[in-house]
Protein backbone atom coordinates (compact mmCIF):
# COMPACT_ATOMS: atom_id res chain seq x y z
CA UNK A 1 0.00 0.00 0.00
CA UNK A 2 1.85 3.46 -1.09
CA UNK A 3 1.86 6.30 1.07
CA UNK A 4 -1.25 7.97 -0.90
CA UNK A 5 -3.83 5.39 -0.41
CA UNK A 6 -3.11 5.32 3.15
CA UNK A 7 -3.49 8.73 3.64
CA UNK A 8 -7.20 10.22 4.90
CA UNK A 9 -7.24 13.77 5.01
CA UNK A 10 -7.03 15.87 1.91
CA UNK A 11 -5.63 19.19 2.39
CA UNK A 12 -9.35 20.73 0.76
CA UNK A 13 -10.97 19.45 3.73
CA UNK A 14 -7.86 20.83 5.99
CA UNK A 15 -8.71 24.42 4.33
CA UNK A 16 -12.32 23.97 3.99
CA UNK A 17 -12.63 23.02 8.27
CA UNK A 18 -10.35 25.65 8.94
CA UNK A 19 -12.79 28.34 6.32
CA UNK A 20 -15.91 27.11 8.04
CA UNK A 21 -14.73 27.51 11.56
CA UNK A 22 -13.69 31.00 10.55
CA UNK A 23 -16.97 31.59 8.75
CA UNK A 24 -18.47 30.34 11.69
CA UNK A 25 -17.03 32.38 14.50
CA UNK A 26 -17.77 35.10 12.06
CA UNK A 27 -20.94 34.58 11.90
CA UNK A 28 -21.47 34.06 15.74
CA UNK A 29 -19.87 37.14 16.21
CA UNK A 30 -22.44 38.98 13.56
CA UNK A 31 -25.43 37.55 15.20
CA UNK A 32 -24.39 38.81 18.57
CA UNK A 33 -23.87 42.60 17.61
CA UNK A 34 -26.99 42.11 15.38
CA UNK A 35 -29.40 40.42 18.39
CA UNK A 36 -27.96 43.13 20.72
CA UNK A 37 -28.82 45.98 18.39
CA UNK A 38 -32.77 44.11 17.93
CA UNK A 39 -32.67 43.83 21.61
CA UNK A 40 -31.62 47.54 22.23
CA UNK A 41 -33.55 48.87 19.71
CA UNK A 42 -36.88 46.30 20.67
CA UNK A 43 -36.54 47.76 23.76
CA UNK A 44 -36.41 51.71 23.11
CA UNK A 45 -39.94 50.58 21.49
CA UNK A 46 -41.25 49.14 24.38
CA UNK A 47 -40.02 52.39 26.65
CA UNK A 48 -41.55 54.42 24.79
CA UNK A 49 -44.53 52.32 24.52
CA UNK A 50 -44.50 52.23 28.25
CA UNK A 51 -43.87 55.75 28.60
CA UNK A 52 -47.28 56.30 26.82
CA UNK A 53 -49.02 54.21 29.47
CA UNK A 54 -47.19 56.51 32.37
CA UNK A 55 -47.96 59.20 30.85
CA UNK A 56 -51.38 58.64 30.84
CA UNK A 57 -51.24 57.81 34.71
CA UNK A 58 -49.43 61.29 34.90
CA UNK A 59 -52.76 63.10 33.59
CA UNK A 60 -54.79 60.99 35.56
CA UNK A 61 -53.12 62.11 38.57
CA UNK A 62 -53.10 65.38 37.27
CA UNK A 63 -56.79 65.29 36.86
CA UNK A 64 -57.48 64.50 40.48
CA UNK A 65 -54.84 67.60 41.86
CA UNK A 66 -57.75 69.22 39.65
CA UNK A 67 -60.82 67.95 41.49
CA UNK A 68 -59.18 68.34 44.63
CA UNK A 69 -58.86 72.27 43.89
CA UNK A 70 -62.30 72.35 42.40
CA UNK A 71 -64.03 70.49 45.69
CA UNK A 72 -61.47 73.44 47.52
CA UNK A 73 -62.79 76.24 45.74
CA UNK A 74 -66.31 75.15 46.14
CA UNK A 75 -65.90 74.63 50.14
CA UNK A 76 -65.56 78.12 50.50
CA UNK A 77 -68.71 79.09 48.44
CA UNK A 78 -70.91 76.79 50.47
CA UNK A 79 -72.21 77.85 53.87
CA UNK A 80 -70.56 75.89 57.06
CA UNK A 81 -74.44 76.01 58.81
CA UNK A 82 -77.87 76.52 58.24
CA UNK A 83 -77.97 74.68 54.73
CA UNK A 84 -81.07 75.09 52.56
CA UNK A 85 -81.18 72.32 50.19
CA UNK A 86 -82.35 74.26 47.58
CA UNK A 87 -80.02 77.01 47.53
CA UNK A 88 -77.33 74.19 47.99
CA UNK A 89 -78.80 72.45 44.92
CA UNK A 90 -79.20 75.64 42.79
CA UNK A 91 -75.10 76.49 44.00
CA UNK A 92 -73.92 72.61 42.94
CA UNK A 93 -75.86 72.69 39.72
CA UNK A 94 -74.51 76.19 38.73
CA UNK A 95 -71.07 74.73 39.39
CA UNK A 96 -71.69 71.19 37.73
CA UNK A 97 -72.96 72.89 34.63
CA UNK A 98 -69.99 74.94 34.32
CA UNK A 99 -67.26 72.36 35.10
CA UNK A 100 -66.61 69.60 32.06
CA UNK A 101 -66.15 66.17 32.69
CA UNK A 102 -67.83 66.03 36.07
CA UNK A 103 -70.81 63.95 37.01
CA UNK A 104 -72.21 64.86 40.58
CA UNK A 105 -71.50 67.04 43.16
CA UNK A 106 -72.90 66.30 46.51
CA UNK A 107 -72.85 67.30 50.08
CA UNK A 108 -72.76 64.98 52.90
CA UNK A 109 -73.33 65.34 56.98
CA UNK A 110 -69.95 64.56 58.96
CA UNK A 111 -72.40 61.39 60.06
CA UNK A 112 -72.78 60.38 55.86
CA UNK A 113 -76.12 61.75 54.99
CA UNK A 114 -75.95 63.23 52.03
CA UNK A 115 -77.57 67.11 52.39
CA UNK A 116 -77.85 68.09 49.34
CA UNK A 117 -76.44 68.19 45.58
CA UNK A 118 -76.66 68.61 41.85
CA UNK A 119 -79.34 66.55 41.06
CA UNK A 120 -82.97 66.08 43.51
CA UNK A 121 -82.28 62.46 43.96
CA UNK A 122 -78.76 63.57 46.36
CA UNK A 123 -80.37 64.29 49.55
CA UNK A 124 -81.10 61.90 51.92
CA UNK A 125 -78.83 59.21 50.26
CA UNK A 126 -76.53 57.27 52.87
CA UNK A 127 -72.89 57.03 51.84
CA UNK A 128 -71.57 55.73 55.55
CA UNK A 129 -70.50 52.68 53.50
CA UNK A 130 -68.27 54.75 50.85
CA UNK A 131 -64.55 54.12 52.46
CA UNK A 132 -63.12 57.61 51.21
CA UNK A 133 -66.11 59.62 52.88
CA UNK A 134 -64.75 57.68 55.97
CA UNK A 135 -61.11 59.04 55.86
CA UNK A 136 -62.08 62.28 54.78
CA UNK A 137 -64.23 62.36 57.93
CA UNK A 138 -61.73 60.63 59.77
CA UNK A 139 -58.86 62.50 58.54
CA UNK A 140 -60.47 66.13 57.60
CA UNK A 141 -58.46 66.13 54.36
CA UNK A 142 -59.19 64.85 50.63
CA UNK A 143 -59.44 61.06 49.78
CA UNK A 144 -60.19 59.48 46.27
CA UNK A 145 -62.54 56.59 45.65
CA UNK A 146 -62.44 53.73 43.76
CA UNK A 147 -63.89 53.70 39.97
CA UNK A 148 -67.74 52.87 40.49
CA UNK A 149 -71.11 53.20 39.35
CA UNK A 150 -72.14 56.61 40.86
CA UNK A 151 -75.59 56.37 43.10
CA UNK A 152 -76.62 59.84 42.07
CA UNK A 153 -75.31 59.52 38.87
CA UNK A 154 -75.46 56.44 37.74
CA UNK A 155 -72.77 56.32 35.50
CA UNK A 156 -68.95 55.18 36.33
CA UNK A 157 -67.15 57.60 37.93
CA UNK A 158 -64.04 58.14 40.35
CA UNK A 159 -65.43 59.93 43.45
CA UNK A 160 -63.88 61.66 45.57
CA UNK A 161 -64.32 63.35 49.23
CA UNK A 162 -62.91 66.44 50.89
CA UNK A 163 -63.84 67.68 54.35
CA UNK A 164 -64.93 71.35 54.68
CA UNK A 165 -63.56 72.04 58.42
CA UNK A 166 -65.54 74.87 60.67
CA UNK A 167 -62.89 77.61 62.07
CA UNK A 168 -62.69 75.58 65.23
CA UNK A 169 -61.41 72.69 63.13
CA UNK A 170 -64.32 70.06 63.11
CA UNK A 171 -65.83 68.68 59.95
CA UNK A 172 -68.41 71.07 58.96
CA UNK A 173 -70.07 68.93 55.82
CA UNK A 174 -67.99 66.42 53.10
CA UNK A 175 -68.07 67.43 49.45
CA UNK A 176 -68.01 64.38 47.15
CA UNK A 177 -66.96 65.13 43.47
CA UNK A 178 -67.31 62.65 40.91
CA UNK A 179 -65.87 62.59 37.71
CA UNK A 180 -67.05 61.19 35.00
CA UNK A 181 -64.35 58.87 32.37
CA UNK A 182 -64.34 61.37 29.43
CA UNK A 183 -61.10 62.96 30.75
CA UNK A 184 -59.91 59.56 29.48
CA UNK A 185 -60.72 60.18 25.67
CA UNK A 186 -59.68 63.97 26.45
CA UNK A 187 -56.27 62.91 27.65
CA UNK A 188 -55.31 60.45 25.02
CA UNK A 189 -56.75 63.01 22.42
CA UNK A 190 -53.86 65.61 24.21
CA UNK A 191 -51.19 63.00 23.77
CA UNK A 192 -51.91 62.83 20.22
CA UNK A 193 -51.88 58.70 20.09
CA UNK A 194 -51.44 57.06 16.64
CA UNK A 195 -54.59 55.66 14.82
CA UNK A 196 -53.05 52.17 15.32
CA UNK A 197 -52.36 52.47 19.24
CA UNK A 198 -55.41 51.06 21.79
CA UNK A 199 -55.59 52.37 25.14
CA UNK A 200 -57.29 50.75 28.27
CA UNK A 201 -58.42 50.94 31.78
CA UNK A 202 -58.65 47.32 33.65
CA UNK A 203 -59.71 47.63 37.15
CA UNK A 204 -58.24 44.79 39.48
CA UNK A 205 -61.17 42.06 37.98
CA UNK A 206 -60.12 42.61 35.28
CA UNK A 207 -63.35 44.63 33.67
CA UNK A 208 -62.58 47.20 31.04
CA UNK A 209 -63.90 50.48 32.66
CA UNK A 210 -62.71 52.71 29.66
CA UNK A 211 -60.93 52.23 25.95
CA UNK A 212 -59.57 54.51 23.84
CA UNK A 213 -60.92 55.23 20.75
CA UNK A 214 -64.55 53.77 21.77
CA UNK A 215 -64.59 56.10 25.20
CA UNK A 216 -65.90 54.56 28.68
CA UNK A 217 -67.58 50.86 28.84
CA UNK A 218 -70.68 50.59 31.40
CA UNK A 219 -71.37 47.28 30.00
CA UNK A 220 -68.74 45.88 31.94
CA UNK A 221 -66.55 43.72 29.46
CA UNK A 222 -63.70 41.53 30.45
CA UNK A 223 -60.15 42.37 29.39
CA UNK A 224 -59.87 40.70 26.08
CA UNK A 225 -56.12 40.23 26.91
CA UNK A 226 -55.94 38.09 29.96
CA UNK A 227 -52.29 37.49 29.83
CA UNK A 228 -51.94 41.22 30.49
CA UNK A 229 -53.67 40.70 33.44
CA UNK A 230 -51.21 37.69 34.34
CA UNK A 231 -48.33 39.89 34.11
CA UNK A 232 -49.73 42.97 35.92
CA UNK A 233 -49.95 40.60 39.05
CA UNK A 234 -46.63 39.42 39.09
CA UNK A 235 -44.75 43.17 38.26
CA UNK A 236 -46.61 46.79 38.76
CA UNK A 237 -45.47 48.06 35.16
CA UNK A 238 -44.01 46.75 31.82
CA UNK A 239 -44.33 45.59 28.79
CA UNK A 240 -45.28 42.25 27.19
CA UNK A 241 -44.54 41.13 23.63
CA UNK A 242 -47.14 38.75 22.23
CA UNK A 243 -47.51 37.13 18.90
CA UNK A 244 -50.03 39.68 17.53
CA UNK A 245 -49.59 43.30 19.52
CA UNK A 246 -47.09 44.61 22.16
CA UNK A 247 -48.90 45.50 25.15
CA UNK A 248 -47.80 48.28 27.93
CA UNK A 249 -49.31 48.31 31.53
CA UNK A 250 -48.92 50.72 34.73
CA UNK A 251 -50.97 51.23 37.79
CA UNK A 252 -53.40 54.04 37.37
CA UNK A 253 -51.76 55.55 40.81
CA UNK A 254 -51.43 54.94 44.34
CA UNK A 255 -53.98 53.79 47.14
CA UNK A 256 -57.24 52.87 45.90
CA UNK A 257 -56.01 53.34 42.47
CA UNK A 258 -53.14 51.11 42.27
CA UNK A 259 -55.64 48.41 41.44
CA UNK A 260 -56.32 49.66 38.29
CA UNK A 261 -54.20 49.61 35.33
CA UNK A 262 -53.75 51.62 32.48
CA UNK A 263 -52.83 49.29 29.23
CA UNK A 264 -51.70 51.08 25.79
CA UNK A 265 -50.97 48.23 23.51
CA UNK A 266 -50.09 48.79 19.75
CA UNK A 267 -49.70 46.14 16.87
CA UNK A 268 -46.90 44.21 16.90
CA UNK A 269 -45.88 44.54 13.49
CA UNK A 270 -46.21 48.23 13.54
CA UNK A 271 -44.30 48.90 16.80
CA UNK A 272 -41.61 46.07 15.88
CA UNK A 273 -42.18 45.42 12.30
CA UNK A 274 -39.10 47.33 11.30
CA UNK A 275 -36.90 46.29 13.88
CA UNK A 276 -37.10 42.65 13.00
CA UNK A 277 -37.10 43.65 9.20
CA UNK A 278 -34.01 45.22 10.03
CA UNK A 279 -33.03 41.99 12.18
CA UNK A 280 -33.87 40.14 9.14
CA UNK A 281 -32.22 42.51 6.80
CA UNK A 282 -28.76 41.85 8.17
CA UNK A 283 -29.16 38.69 9.06
CA UNK A 284 -29.45 38.29 4.84
CA UNK A 285 -26.57 40.85 4.81
CA UNK A 286 -24.24 38.93 6.64
CA UNK A 287 -25.22 35.61 4.85
CA UNK A 288 -24.37 36.76 1.70
CA UNK A 289 -21.15 38.92 2.97
CA UNK A 290 -20.41 35.14 4.23
CA UNK A 291 -20.99 33.53 1.25
CA UNK A 292 -18.83 35.29 -0.74
CA UNK A 293 -16.33 35.59 1.70
CA UNK A 294 -16.43 31.73 1.46
CA UNK A 295 -16.30 31.56 -2.41
CA UNK A 296 -13.32 34.24 -2.64
CA UNK A 297 -11.58 32.17 0.22
CA UNK A 298 -12.74 29.10 -1.93
CA UNK A 299 -11.11 30.71 -5.03
CA UNK A 300 -8.03 32.07 -3.61
CA UNK A 301 -6.99 29.07 -1.82
CA UNK A 302 -7.12 27.08 -5.02
CA UNK A 303 -5.29 29.30 -6.77
CA UNK A 304 -2.64 29.87 -4.32
CA UNK A 305 -2.31 26.67 -2.46
CA UNK A 306 -4.61 23.66 -3.75
CA UNK A 307 -3.35 24.19 -7.82
CA UNK A 308 0.14 24.09 -6.52
CA UNK A 309 0.02 21.34 -4.22
CA UNK A 310 -1.73 19.26 -6.82
CA UNK A 311 0.88 19.96 -9.41
CA UNK A 312 3.48 19.17 -7.04
CA UNK A 313 2.06 15.92 -6.04
CA UNK A 314 1.78 14.88 -9.25
CA UNK A 315 5.42 15.43 -9.75
CA UNK A 316 6.18 13.48 -6.99
CA UNK A 317 4.28 10.67 -8.39
CA UNK A 318 5.92 11.84 -11.78
CA UNK A 319 9.27 11.40 -9.90
CA UNK A 320 7.87 8.51 -7.60
CA UNK A 321 7.51 6.72 -11.12
CA UNK A 322 11.43 6.85 -11.71
CA UNK A 323 11.35 10.00 -14.24
CA UNK A 324 13.78 12.43 -11.59
CA UNK A 325 14.14 14.88 -14.39
CA UNK A 326 10.81 16.25 -13.95
CA UNK A 327 11.52 19.70 -12.09
CA UNK A 328 8.40 21.64 -10.49
CA UNK A 329 7.91 25.46 -12.20
CA UNK A 330 9.08 28.07 -9.81
CA UNK A 331 7.17 30.67 -12.11
CA UNK A 332 3.67 29.16 -11.54
CA UNK A 333 4.07 29.77 -7.45
CA UNK A 334 1.93 32.73 -6.56
CA UNK A 335 2.91 33.23 -3.11
CA UNK A 336 6.80 33.46 -1.48
CA UNK A 337 6.01 30.43 0.39
CA UNK A 338 5.14 27.97 -2.58
CA UNK A 339 7.85 28.95 -4.37
CA UNK A 340 10.34 28.37 -2.01
CA UNK A 341 8.68 24.85 -1.45
CA UNK A 342 8.84 24.71 -5.19
CA UNK A 343 12.88 24.81 -5.00
CA UNK A 344 12.91 22.71 -1.78
CA UNK A 345 11.30 20.00 -4.03
CA UNK A 346 13.60 21.01 -6.79
CA UNK A 347 16.88 20.90 -5.09
CA UNK A 348 15.77 17.47 -3.33
CA UNK A 349 14.88 16.05 -6.43
CA UNK A 350 17.84 17.13 -8.07
CA UNK A 351 20.00 15.10 -5.01
CA UNK A 352 17.97 12.22 -5.04
CA UNK A 353 19.29 12.21 -8.76
CA UNK A 354 22.78 12.87 -8.39
CA UNK A 355 22.84 9.86 -5.50
CA UNK A 356 20.54 7.61 -7.61
CA UNK A 357 23.62 8.22 -10.39
CA UNK A 358 25.99 7.77 -7.47
CA UNK A 359 24.38 4.46 -6.53
CA UNK A 360 23.77 3.46 -9.99
CA UNK A 361 27.72 3.88 -10.71
CA UNK A 362 29.05 2.06 -7.34
CA UNK A 363 26.30 -0.89 -7.42
CA UNK A 364 27.91 -1.29 -11.68
CA UNK A 365 31.72 -1.38 -9.67
CA UNK A 366 30.01 -3.65 -7.40
CA UNK A 367 28.40 -5.92 -9.72
CA UNK A 368 31.69 -5.67 -11.43
CA UNK A 369 33.93 -6.37 -8.56
CA UNK A 370 30.93 -9.69 -7.44
CA UNK A 371 31.56 -10.97 -11.79
CA UNK A 372 35.60 -10.54 -11.53
CA UNK A 373 35.66 -12.23 -7.89
CA UNK A 374 33.34 -15.06 -8.42
CA UNK A 375 34.97 -15.86 -12.17
CA UNK A 376 38.90 -15.37 -9.45
CA UNK A 377 37.05 -17.84 -7.78
CA UNK A 378 35.75 -20.41 -9.66
CA UNK A 379 39.23 -19.82 -11.69
CA UNK A 380 41.44 -20.71 -8.39
CA UNK A 381 38.84 -23.84 -7.62
CA UNK A 382 39.35 -25.35 -11.23
CA UNK A 383 43.41 -24.35 -12.26
CA UNK A 384 44.74 -25.22 -8.85
CA UNK A 385 42.45 -28.29 -8.66
CA UNK A 386 44.63 -30.33 -11.04
CA UNK A 387 47.67 -29.34 -8.99
CA UNK A 388 46.58 -30.60 -5.85
CA UNK A 389 45.65 -33.40 -7.53
CA UNK A 390 48.93 -33.95 -8.61
CA UNK A 391 50.41 -33.20 -5.28
CA UNK A 392 48.40 -36.15 -3.90
CA UNK A 393 48.81 -38.92 -6.30
CA UNK A 394 52.47 -38.20 -6.41
CA UNK A 395 52.79 -37.99 -2.08
CA UNK A 396 50.01 -41.50 -2.60
CA UNK A 397 52.21 -43.25 -5.04
CA UNK A 398 55.45 -42.07 -2.53
CA UNK A 399 54.13 -43.65 0.45
CA UNK A 400 53.48 -47.11 -1.45
CA UNK A 401 56.18 -47.55 -3.50
CA UNK A 402 59.06 -46.70 -0.84
CA UNK A 403 57.30 -47.49 2.24
CA UNK A 404 59.75 -50.09 2.56
CA UNK A 405 62.78 -47.73 2.75
CA UNK A 406 61.17 -44.73 4.48
CA UNK A 407 61.20 -44.24 8.01
CA UNK A 408 58.13 -43.50 10.49
CA UNK A 409 59.29 -39.53 10.40
CA UNK A 410 59.15 -39.90 6.56
CA UNK A 411 55.54 -41.68 6.66
CA UNK A 412 54.13 -38.96 9.15
CA UNK A 413 55.54 -36.17 6.36
CA UNK A 414 53.76 -37.70 3.34
CA UNK A 415 50.28 -37.91 5.34
CA UNK A 416 50.87 -34.49 6.22
CA UNK A 417 51.26 -33.61 2.58
CA UNK A 418 48.31 -36.17 1.18
CA UNK A 419 45.56 -34.36 4.36
CA UNK A 420 46.71 -30.89 3.32
CA UNK A 421 46.24 -31.75 0.25
CA UNK A 422 42.18 -33.31 0.37
CA UNK A 423 41.82 -30.32 3.03
CA UNK A 424 42.79 -27.95 0.46
CA UNK A 425 40.29 -29.50 -1.92
CA UNK A 426 37.82 -29.39 0.28
CA UNK A 427 38.46 -25.70 0.79
CA UNK A 428 38.70 -25.28 -3.08
CA UNK A 429 34.64 -27.00 -3.16
CA UNK A 430 33.79 -24.41 -0.44
CA UNK A 431 34.82 -21.59 -2.53
CA UNK A 432 32.58 -22.60 -5.18
CA UNK A 433 30.01 -23.18 -3.40
CA UNK A 434 30.08 -20.11 -1.35
CA UNK A 435 30.55 -18.06 -5.51
CA UNK A 436 27.72 -20.20 -6.51
CA UNK A 437 24.55 -19.19 -4.35
CA UNK A 438 23.77 -15.79 -6.37
CA UNK A 439 24.72 -17.26 -9.21
CA UNK A 440 23.33 -20.26 -9.89
CA UNK A 441 20.59 -20.48 -7.51
CA UNK A 442 16.62 -21.02 -7.76
CA UNK A 443 14.15 -19.04 -8.33
CA UNK A 444 11.56 -18.05 -5.28
CA UNK A 445 9.07 -19.85 -4.36
CA UNK A 446 6.62 -20.65 -1.69
CA UNK A 447 8.98 -23.37 0.08
CA UNK A 448 7.16 -25.53 3.36
CA UNK A 449 10.42 -25.35 5.77
CA UNK A 450 9.25 -29.05 7.39
CA UNK A 451 10.58 -30.47 3.28
CA UNK A 452 14.30 -29.07 3.21
CA UNK A 453 14.97 -30.06 7.11
CA UNK A 454 13.75 -33.89 6.99
CA UNK A 455 16.19 -33.70 3.57
CA UNK A 456 19.22 -32.74 5.59
CA UNK A 457 18.41 -35.38 8.57
CA UNK A 458 18.20 -37.74 5.69
CA UNK A 459 21.75 -36.57 4.45
CA UNK A 460 23.48 -36.48 8.31
CA UNK A 461 21.70 -39.93 9.21
CA UNK A 462 25.04 -41.85 9.39
CA UNK A 463 26.32 -39.31 11.62
CA UNK A 464 22.97 -38.46 13.41
CA UNK A 465 22.90 -42.02 13.97
CA UNK A 466 26.68 -42.02 15.13
CA UNK A 467 26.19 -38.90 17.67
CA UNK A 468 22.91 -40.19 19.44
CA UNK A 469 21.43 -36.26 17.89
CA UNK A 470 17.80 -35.80 18.38
CA UNK A 471 16.16 -32.78 15.72
CA UNK A 472 13.03 -31.27 17.62
CA UNK A 473 10.50 -29.29 16.51
CA UNK A 474 7.28 -27.08 18.20
CA UNK A 475 5.44 -27.67 15.31
CA UNK A 476 4.96 -27.63 11.82
CA UNK A 477 7.30 -25.18 9.96
CA UNK A 478 5.72 -22.26 8.10
CA UNK A 479 6.04 -21.71 4.41
CA UNK A 480 8.90 -19.34 3.11
CA UNK A 481 9.58 -17.57 -0.13
CA UNK A 482 12.77 -19.35 -0.78
CA UNK A 483 15.07 -21.39 -3.35
CA UNK A 484 14.62 -24.83 -2.01
CA UNK A 485 17.74 -26.55 -2.69
CA UNK A 486 19.59 -23.69 -0.87
CA UNK A 487 17.33 -23.99 2.29
CA UNK A 488 18.30 -27.76 2.31
CA UNK A 489 21.93 -26.35 2.43
CA UNK A 490 21.28 -24.36 4.66
CA UNK A 491 19.82 -26.79 7.45
CA UNK A 492 22.09 -29.22 6.30
CA UNK A 493 25.37 -26.88 7.18
CA UNK A 494 23.61 -25.97 10.44
CA UNK A 495 22.98 -29.43 11.68
CA UNK A 496 25.84 -30.55 10.75
CA UNK A 497 27.48 -27.89 12.64
CA UNK A 498 25.85 -28.42 15.65
CA UNK A 499 26.50 -32.67 15.32
CA UNK A 500 29.99 -31.37 15.02
CA UNK A 501 30.96 -28.89 17.70
CA UNK A 502 28.82 -31.58 20.51
CA UNK A 503 30.31 -31.80 24.11
CA UNK A 504 31.95 -35.03 24.48
CA UNK A 505 29.35 -37.74 25.80
CA UNK A 506 26.29 -35.64 25.40
CA UNK A 507 23.97 -36.38 22.64
CA UNK A 508 23.13 -33.27 20.46
CA UNK A 509 20.04 -31.84 20.98
CA UNK A 510 18.74 -29.57 18.54
CA UNK A 511 15.76 -27.39 18.70
CA UNK A 512 14.02 -26.03 15.23
CA UNK A 513 11.03 -23.00 16.26
CA UNK A 514 9.71 -20.29 14.09
CA UNK A 515 7.25 -17.27 14.83
CA UNK A 516 5.96 -14.45 12.48
CA UNK A 517 7.49 -10.85 12.49
CA UNK A 518 5.44 -8.77 10.05
CA UNK A 519 5.99 -9.80 6.22
CA UNK A 520 9.01 -12.01 7.19
CA UNK A 521 8.90 -15.64 9.33
CA UNK A 522 12.13 -15.90 12.10
CA UNK A 523 13.58 -19.37 12.49
CA UNK A 524 15.49 -20.13 15.55
CA UNK A 525 17.99 -23.23 15.27
CA UNK A 526 19.30 -23.78 18.98
CA UNK A 527 21.49 -27.08 20.08
CA UNK A 528 23.10 -28.11 23.65
CA UNK A 529 26.71 -28.63 22.09
CA UNK A 530 29.59 -26.43 23.07
CA UNK A 531 28.29 -22.85 22.19
CA UNK A 532 30.18 -19.35 21.14
CA UNK A 533 31.85 -16.82 23.45
CA UNK A 534 30.65 -13.30 23.21
CA UNK A 535 33.37 -11.87 21.25
CA UNK A 536 33.35 -14.29 18.72
CA UNK A 537 29.80 -14.24 17.46
CA UNK A 538 30.27 -11.56 14.80
CA UNK A 539 33.17 -13.39 13.63
CA UNK A 540 31.79 -16.95 12.88
CA UNK A 541 30.14 -16.40 9.43
CA UNK A 542 33.04 -15.09 7.96
CA UNK A 543 34.66 -16.94 5.01
CA UNK A 544 37.10 -19.65 6.59
CA UNK A 545 37.07 -18.37 10.33
CA UNK A 546 37.26 -20.97 12.95
CA UNK A 547 36.17 -20.26 16.61
CA UNK A 548 37.91 -23.46 17.79
CA UNK A 549 41.28 -25.41 16.98
CA UNK A 550 41.61 -27.58 14.13
CA UNK A 551 43.12 -30.48 16.65
CA UNK A 552 40.37 -30.15 18.74
CA UNK A 553 37.38 -30.30 16.09
CA UNK A 554 37.68 -30.71 12.40
CA UNK A 555 36.23 -27.93 9.76
CA UNK A 556 37.32 -25.66 7.20
CA UNK A 557 35.16 -22.79 8.56
CA UNK A 558 32.76 -22.53 5.59
CA UNK A 559 29.28 -23.75 6.56
CA UNK A 560 28.37 -20.86 8.56
CA UNK A 561 29.84 -18.19 5.64
CA UNK A 562 27.52 -19.73 3.50
CA UNK A 563 24.40 -20.05 5.53
CA UNK A 564 25.03 -16.60 6.04
CA UNK A 565 25.12 -16.19 2.27
CA UNK A 566 22.18 -17.79 1.27
CA UNK A 567 20.16 -15.83 4.41
CA UNK A 568 21.24 -12.63 2.73
CA UNK A 569 20.73 -13.70 -0.85
CA UNK A 570 16.87 -14.13 0.41
CA UNK A 571 16.37 -10.71 2.24
CA UNK A 572 17.14 -11.67 5.62
CA UNK A 573 18.95 -11.06 8.62
CA UNK A 574 21.39 -13.77 11.03
CA UNK A 575 22.52 -13.35 14.34
CA UNK A 576 24.34 -15.89 16.75
CA UNK A 577 22.81 -16.07 20.31
CA UNK A 578 24.39 -17.92 23.27
CA UNK A 579 21.84 -21.07 24.58
CA UNK A 580 20.42 -20.36 28.11
CA UNK A 581 21.71 -23.26 29.21
CA UNK A 582 24.64 -23.65 27.34
CA UNK A 583 25.18 -24.19 23.22
CA UNK A 584 25.07 -22.06 20.33
CA UNK A 585 21.02 -20.51 18.89
CA UNK A 586 21.45 -19.10 15.60
CA UNK A 587 19.04 -16.85 14.79
CA UNK A 588 17.61 -16.09 10.99
CA UNK A 589 14.85 -14.24 8.85
CA UNK A 590 13.17 -15.60 5.52
CA UNK A 591 10.40 -13.68 3.68
CA UNK A 592 6.83 -14.81 4.21
CA UNK A 593 5.24 -16.72 1.08
CA UNK A 594 2.11 -14.63 -0.24
CA UNK A 595 -0.85 -15.92 1.14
Amino acid sequence: MSVYTRARLSIRFVVAGVVALTMMAFWLVAATIIEHAYGRLSQDARASLAETARLVAFAHSQWVDETRALAATLGTVLPRTGFRPGECQTLLTAALSSSQGYAAFVVVSPEGVALCGSTEQAPGTDFRDRGYVRRAIETGSFAVGEYVRGRVSRQTVLPTASAVLTPFGDVAFVLIVSKRLDWFQAVADRLRLPADTRAFLVDGAGVTLASFPHGSVDGGEPFAVPQVLDARREHASGTLILDDAVHAYAPLGDGALSSISVVVSRPRSVLLGAIEDFRLHANVAVLGVLVLTVLLLVQTMRRLVLRPLRALAEGMRIVHGGDLGWRACEDDAVTVEMRRLYGGFNEMVAEVARTQARIRAQAETLEQSNRDLQHFAYMVSHDLREPLRSVSGFAQLLARRYAPVVDDEGREFVRFVTEGAERMSRMLDGVLAFSRIETQGEPLCPVALDGPLDKAEEDLQAAMTESGAVVERAGPLPVVRADPEQMARLFLNLLANSIKFRRPDVPPVIRVTARRLGTMWEVVVADNGIGVDEEGRDRIFLLFHRQVRRDMYDGDGIGLAVVKRIVDRHGGTIRAEAGPDGGTVIVFTLPAAEE
